[in-house]
Order: C-alpha cells, then sequence, then structure tokens
C-alpha cells in the first residue's frame, strides 16, 4: 500500500519511520488536506521532520485530523512559540519513553566501560 492510500483508507496512523531526504515533510498539506480521510488520528513518535507542523494544525482545524499525538518536536525542548502547543486536538508528550530506572543505570555503566575500553584499546 501506498502512504496516500493509508491515509485515505486508516482511522489512526502511527508513524515509524527513520528521517531520510525521502521521508522529510511527508506528511504535508496535499496529503493531509486532500487524500486524508476525514477524522484521521495520527502519532509521530519517529521524527519532527517527518511531518509540517504548519499543516498538521491547519488539517485540525478543518477537520480532517481528529488528533495528533506526538513526542517529538520541529524545536525541542518545546518553546513558548511552538505552533502546537496548547491547540484543541493535539497531546505532545516527552520524547523520554525509554527512560526507566533501570535503563538509565544500564546507559551509564554502557558509558563507562566505553570509556574503559577506549582507555584500555
Amino acid at each position: 500500500n501506498s502512504v496516500e492510500e493509508m491515509f485515505a483508507t486508516c482511522d489512526i496512523i502511527s508513524l515509524h519511520v527513520p528521517l531520510l531526504d525521502t521521508t522529510k515533510g511527508l506528511v504535508s498539506r496535499k496529503l493531509l488536506l486532500e487524500q486524508t480521510k476525514s477524522g484521521l488520528t495520527l502519532i509521530n513518535t519517529s521524527r519532527a521532520g517527518l511531518i509540517e507542523e504548519q499543516d498538521v494544525l491547519d488539517a485540525l482545524e478543518a477537520g480532517q485530523l481528529k488528533g495528533y499525538l506526538t513526542d517529538v518536536l520541529s524545536i525541542e525542548p518545546m518553546s513558548e512559540l511552538c505552533l502546537l502547543r496548547d491547540k484543541a486536538g493535539i497531546l505532545i508528550t516527552p520524547h523520554i519513553g525509554s527512560r526507566t530506572q533501570e535503563t538509565i543505570q544500564r546507559q551509564g555503566s554502557m558509558a563507562v566501560n566505553n570509556l574503559k575500553n577506549i582507555s584500555l584499546g
């Protein structure tokens, strides 16, 4: 299925793709306002550059999007001027899903071990 076919038929789409030259701005005005099934909920936990924030906001205001959920923004940390901040239909959470007590300890141990290996190598 093409991206256009998925946006035309799905109720919920969650983005899980890398940010490459070919995926930058993948979700834009044309896709959202001309090819998206009305009422779509869009989730982006990949990279902010996959979407055009103003186009997402316009699609929400036009009723094409039911909601936009993200933990990535074009400018991080989120500034007071963020286009998506405090808008109806948008949920922004911090990009820290992997931050548990165990992963924090494991990351610290790995960093120390990497430093030791460099020093000894």
